[in-house]
């Protein structure tokens, strides 16, 4: 699930950086002149792009996460041929007399 999260992150971050071009573009003064026929028809497309990404932004922000149960990862079993041997070990008393 962090992978999925991690990428709709990404995606996320990649549409409103798009969307900021876009705004950009649409309020930009431009160096060149064009005819108002010619602008309206950029304002036109830069609106539905812009109204696209924001759909597919909401859609992202608003899809329930899919709550995959987090499988615990298991060990399987020894087969019963294995021969068990149990080892108990006992602490080393190092310091029998008291240091002075």
């Amino acid at each position: 699930m962090g992978k999925k999260t991690h990428r709709d992150q990404a995606v996320v971050e990649k549409l409103t950086h798009e969307i900021a071009q876009l705004k950009r573009l649409k309020f930009t003064k431009r160096s060149e002149q064009i005819s108002p026929e010619q602008a309206s028809l950029l304002n036109g497309l830069i609106y539905t792009d812009i109204a696209a990404i924001e759909a597919e932004l909401q859609a992202l922000q608003t899809a329930p996460a899919a709550t995959e149960k987090k499988q615990k990862p298991k060990r399987t079993a020894l087969p019963a041929e294995f021969q068990r041997t149990l080892i108990h070990h006992e602490p080393m008393r190092l310091h029998t007399q008291t240091h002075r």
